[in-house]
């Protein structure tokens, strides 16, 4: 179910605040903290996670006796100073639920503004959130910049990409290159070993989804088959990052994550290239689906 209210904005963010059962993940440029701490503290006490990211400037840290207080009892605060403003304004409750649109938690955007809140429970809106929250909360600045900005190179003034390859390395083994490419070179710079869980949990997850996308194609369901591509990619979207932003192999930052795959080009000529499964934020303009093998 969607929702949009264009009046009383505070009032609503405070009722589905007020009515959260397990978690609470905030992404708001602008808090009036005084404002909410109440509701805050009040969450925190009934054991709810509660992590706030805001932009990272005077008009947020003039509350810092509010979150001093908050963040004792255990409340998870971010200032966030990148490349840009840290703009959003959303707010993700029990990772089920997202309020999202034009409101800042502050008392101008309630009492002068004319400002917009969506709230919405559809995955194909609560999922993305979900995935931006945990990349701003677990990339660092730094991170956040080279990946917008990336390093060039020399020679053919194209980004140069480390790209994470998984391969299964007998009956215990995930192998792990990484691939340093740009426009005009491209090498393997590292190399590691990994559980075979590693590869062989994202081999299982995408047979799962398969099947499901089959049985959904059977009874001719679309709705059902578009769900789970969107848990299909949420999943991968996970999975993959929760691995590249601990473990990159000696690399200040991997940009994404592919396997060796292969294509018949005719009934007897068959082609292997690299297929990339995942993208790190802030790379889909520069990173490549495909990439030719070594």
């Amino acid at each position: 179910m969607t929702k949009t209210y264009f009046e009383n904005l505070q009032d609503i963010v405070l009722s589905h605040l007020n009515n959260a059962q397990k978690s609470v993940k905030v992404a708001v440029a602008w808090v009036n903290f005084p404002l909410y701490e109440t509701v805050f503290m009040s969450l925190r006490n009934r054991g709810i996670k509660v992590k706030v990211i805001v932009n990272d400037d005077v008009r947020n840290r003039r509350y810092q006796e509010s979150i001093q207080r908050l963040e004792t009892q255990g409340i998870k605060i971010k200032f966030l100073r990148s490349a840009g403003l840290m703009h959003h304004k959303f707010c993700i409750i029990d990772k089920r639920r997202v309020l999202l649109g034009s409101f800042n938690w502050t008392l101008s955007a309630n009492q002068r503004h004319y400002e917009d809140l969506t709230i919405t429970d559809e995955a194909a809106a609560v999922n993305p959130c979900l995935e931006e929250f945990k990349a701003l909360w677990t990339l660092s600045e730094q991170d956040l910049r080279v990946l917008k900005s990336p390093i060039r190179c020399e020679g053919c003034g194209e980004p140069i990409v480390n790209i994470l390859l998984m391969e299964e390395d007998g009956p215990y083994n995930t192998k792990v290159d990484v691939l340093r490419a740009c426009a005009c070179r491209q090498e393997i710079v590292d190399t590691d070993y990994y559980d075979i869980s590693l590869f062989q949990n994202y081999l299982g997850a995408l047979d799962d989804f398969q099947d499901r996308q089959w049985r959904a194609e059977a009874r001719k369901d679309m709705l059902r088959l578009r769900q789970i591509a969107e848990e299909r990619d949420y999943f991968l979207a996970t999975y993959f990052s929760s691995f590249t932003r601990t473990s990159r192999l000696g690399c200040p930052i991997i940009h994404a994550v592919g396997v060796r795959a292969q294509r018949w080009i005719t009934k007897e000529d068959e082609e292997f290239y690299y297929k990339i499964l995942w993208k790190e934020r802030n790379t889909a303009s520069y990173i490549e689906d495909e990439y030719e093998e070594l």
